[in-house]
């Protein structure tokens, strides 16, 4: 279950029902989410969602679609395509989470932790929103 004051509308997280992923349009006081479906508009309550896990897998079929963008020579660190900035998206191994980081001046090899760590995607859409002004790629369709 998702704590509903962690979610935006355009956030992306999973129908549990259905085990798709479904794409928020609406917030509720009553702890329910609003989504369409095939042009019509339905209703879920948090307990029946679930966040989208981010992970090695996921990251990758980001970089697949182009919402993401990788160095090859850099394994844990994605970048976000079409902007052109110090910030990247930074796999930590040590707790296995990602976070946002800023280059470090003085060690390009380095970041600075600008975000807390984060496992599911809807984070990482807050905080690339908190970040750029902007949402990130759909991943719906």
């Amino acid at each position: 279950m998702i704590n509903i004051k962690e979610l935006r509308i355009g956030n992306c997280v999973i129908n549990k029902k259905t085990k798709k992923i479904i794409e928020i349009i609406g917030l509720s006081d009553l702890n329910t989410v609003e989504f369409y479906n095939n042009g019509t508009r339905f209703s879920l309550k948090n307990d029946e969602i679930e966040p989208i896990p981010l992970d090695d897998h996921l990251a990758n079929q980001l970089v697949n679609i182009g919402i993401l963008s990788k160095d090859n020579s850099k394994k844990d660190e994605f970048y976000f395509s079409g902007n052109n900035s110090t910030y990247a998206l930074v796999y930590d191994r040590s707790n296995e989470s990602y976070y946002i980081g800023l280059s470090a001046t003085d060690n390009i090899s380095a970041y600075s932790r600008i975000s807390r760590p984060f496992y599911q995607y809807h984070k990482l859409q807050n905080a690339y929103y908190t970040v750029y002004n902007k949402e990130l790629g759909k991943i719906t369709s």
